[in-house]
């Protein structure tokens, strides 16, 4: 007996995988995301005494938030592949750092200028990071970002919520300028806040909807660089 095959659903069955592995989703390198938000967070109640929130700068505003971790996955999939460096400006207790390296396996750095923030990071590393392989991909730094060396980065996060046009200005200079010499150009710079006057150097590429530990309704928005 012949038996009938439906290859128009087999083809579209097909399809459907390949494009899944075009877009990452069935890369080896992304790692299953419920285990990794729920190592994130048991990682966090350990650490949970450690106050991040609400704590004064005599330079910067330092007011705090954080994305939901279950809004990471939406936001960062489509625009990740393992060539990228991660780089979070005020990286708090280092959640989005943590993130990628165990979801996507790229290595992350993160700049914190509160000594607390930094030190709950430090401690987030030592229970989320076993391998070495992953410790080595990470890079936590306590100071200034616009002290640090940002070269190497191809996408920068910022939260900018509480900045006014000039620092933002002078960031997006200071981001360019790092990068001028690199081989690895600047795929995306993301913010908390849409930018107002970011000149001809930027040009906005899209708007994700999420939710932060502060707002339920908010977006971020992507940016990419014209030099």
């Amino acid at each position: 007996m012949v038996q009938n095959i439906n290859y128009e659903k087999k083809y579209l069955k097909y399809k459907k995988k390949y494009n899944l592995i075009t877009k990452g989703s069935l890369n080896d390198n992304h790692k299953d995301n419920k285990i990794i938000l729920k190592k994130i967070n048991d990682a966090i109640k350990k650490v949970s005494d450690a106050d991040i929130w609400s704590i004064d700068h005599d330079k910067y505003n330092t007011t705090y938030g954080e994305l939901l971790h279950s809004e990471l996955d939406k936001i960062f999939t489509p625009i990740i592949d393992e060539k990228d460096v991660f780089v979070d400006l005020g990286s708090g207790r280092g959640i989005l750092l943590f993130y990628m390296i165990l979801r996507y396996g790229i290595k992350s750095m993160g700049i914190e200028i509160i000594d607390i923030r930094h030190n709950v990071a430090n401690k987030l590393k030592d229970l989320l990071l076993l391998k070495k392989s992953d410790q080595n991909l990470i890079k936590l730094i306590n100071g200034d970002f616009f002290k640090a060396d940002l070269s190497e980065g191809t996408i920068f996060y910022c939260d900018n919520t509480m900045y006014d046009e000039e620092l933002e200005n002078k960031l997006i200079n200071y981001i360019i300028n790092q990068k001028r010499n690199s081989n690895n150009p600047i795929k995306f710079l993301i913010f908390k806040k849409e930018l107002g006057n970011f000149s001809n150097k930027l040009t906005y590429h899209s708007s994700i909807k999420t939710k932060t530990t502060y707002d339920k309704n908010t977006k971020i928005h992507l940016y990419n660089v014209n030099i």
